[in-house]
């Protein structure tokens, strides 16, 4: 009982240090996963804003290159009908996929002559009124393809004699974007306010952005008006999406040259790299976990093993006697208790074993050979008792004492005991045991 009372307060000790370790680990994982989320929404945010600020500065530099172009082409106009050549050079010194020259009419014309009527165009309608600015074109007249529209009105002898117009196709727009995600796995798409997408890295971009994450991306409800807002106010926003891989953020950032958004995402594919080292660097922490409690486990182990040898030697040392490793007298005393508890209706004898003239052997043979003796006679009847059961003890130095169930003839455990001492050869003519019965006692 004094051993369980020791054992179980350090096992269940050496229980909650490893539920300490489980439950660290978990807290490490559920904390490193929140602060990687963390982490990529930080680092979507600013390749963002980095985005914004290169396509704000681009707008603002390729817008002006248009309202110079425009400049120095009123000022070589010899009459209000354009001059091709002088179109053609522009667009071979400037960046535009396109450059054309608007008459007041309406008529295009571009480095390859007169190309479409243009005057219902919103951009051209700016541009007559003194305007100048950026305007994304679904469809082009003359290409037919998607386009950006840079424009600034053109004056002559100071009146607006046509505009001005560059033009950006698609693909460029695709450079632009995909120039600043060098090596970057994600998409970035450029949203008007209503959600058009205006230019993408994808290879196909999608027409509407809003449509797209939710038929496609399966992206939920409340994300879809989370950034439908965000467009419409030109504010910032992060909303979360499922991919192919799992849960994928995104950011967006309104630009300031246009009323448009630039939105990027960081895929579940290199969120879950980070997150893959990051749980590599989590085994290799576990395992140091786990190498650390089985070195703590060994130890305490050891240590309880040792504690254990001791504690039981001290039992065996206070209970028993150190000569013939027989319960000593009061320990006897306690187990002829406990063994009544056991057998109640058992009709029990009380034998004490005395060793006749034991002092003599002593004498003449030396302590020595008499402490032989005494172990073989405690040997004999250990044999015995375990034959009739019941408990034995050593009494004194040369008595010893049986508690057993009753039986009529004990002469049979007296042979037992002195047939095996008298084995010793010399000593049979001098040892002799006699044996003193309390049948039936209490």
């Amino acid at each position: 009982m004094k051993l369980t009372r020791t054992i179980i307060p350090r096992m269940v000790l050496a229980i909650l240090f490893a539920l300490c370790i489980v439950f660290a680990f978990g807290t490490f994982r559920s904390e490193n996963r929140k602060g990687i989320t963390k982490q990529n929404e930080e680092f979507i945010s600013e390749l963002t804003i980095q985005g914004v600020k290169s396509l704000d500065s681009l707008l603002a530099e390729n817008l002006g290159f248009i309202r110079s172009t425009a400049y120095l082409y009123g000022e070589s106009l010899t009459s209000p009908w354009a001059d091709v050549a002088v179109i053609r050079d522009y667009e071979e010194n400037s960046v535009f996929d396109r450059l054309s020259y608007i008459d007041a009419s309406g008529d295009n014309y571009t480095s390859r002559g007169v190309m479409a009527y243009l005057s219902e165009r919103e951009y051209f309608q700016a541009g007559m009124k003194g305007e100048s600015g950026i305007a994304y074109v679904p469809e082009s007249r003359i290409t037919g393809r998607p386009e950006m529209a840079f424009y600034a009105p053109v004056y002559y002898e100071g009146e607006i004699i046509g505009v001005m117009a560059g033009y950006y196709f698609e693909e460029y727009i695709r450079s632009i974007l995909e120039f600043s995600l060098f090596g970057y796995e994600g998409e970035s798409w450029l949203c008007a306010e209503d959600g058009t997408v205006i230019g993408s890295t994808m290879k196909e971009s999608p027409r509407n952005i809003l449509d797209y994450l939710a038929l496609e991306r399966d992206c939920p409800q409340g994300q879809i008006l989370l950034l439908k807002h965000a467009l419409s106010e030109h504010t910032s926003v992060t909303f979360t999406y499922r991919d192919e891989g799992g849960e994928a953020v995104a950011y967006g950032q309104s630009l300031n040259m246009m009323p448009w958004t630039l939105i990027r995402d960081f895929p579940s594919s290199a969120a879950g790299m980070l997150l893959d080292r990051s749980n590599r660097a989590g085994r290799k922490l576990l395992a140091i976990l786990i190498i650390a409690f089985l070195v703590f486990g060994a130890v305490f182990a050891i240590g309880l093993i040792l504690e254990l040898m001791q504690k039981q030697e001290t039992i065996r040392s206070t209970e028993r006697d150190p000569l013939t490793g027989l319960y000593n007298r009061q320990y006897f005393y306690h187990y002829v208790e406990q063994y009544d508890q056991h057998h109640k209706n058992t009709q029990m004898d009380a034998v004490v074993i005395d060793v006749d003239h034991f002092q003599m052997i002593n004498e003449r043979y030396g302590r020595s050979r008499g402490d032989e003796i005494l172990k073989q006679i405690a040997q004999n009847l250990l044999e015995a008792i375990r034959m009739t059961g019941g408990v034995l003890c050593r009494r004194e130095a040369d008595v010893f004492m049986m508690y057993c169930p009753h039986r009529e003839d004990y002469h049979q455990i007296q042979e037992m005991a002195s047939v095996r001492v008298n084995e010793s050869g010399e000593e049979e003519n001098r040892l002799r045991l006699r044996i003193g019965i309390y049948a039936n006692v209490d």
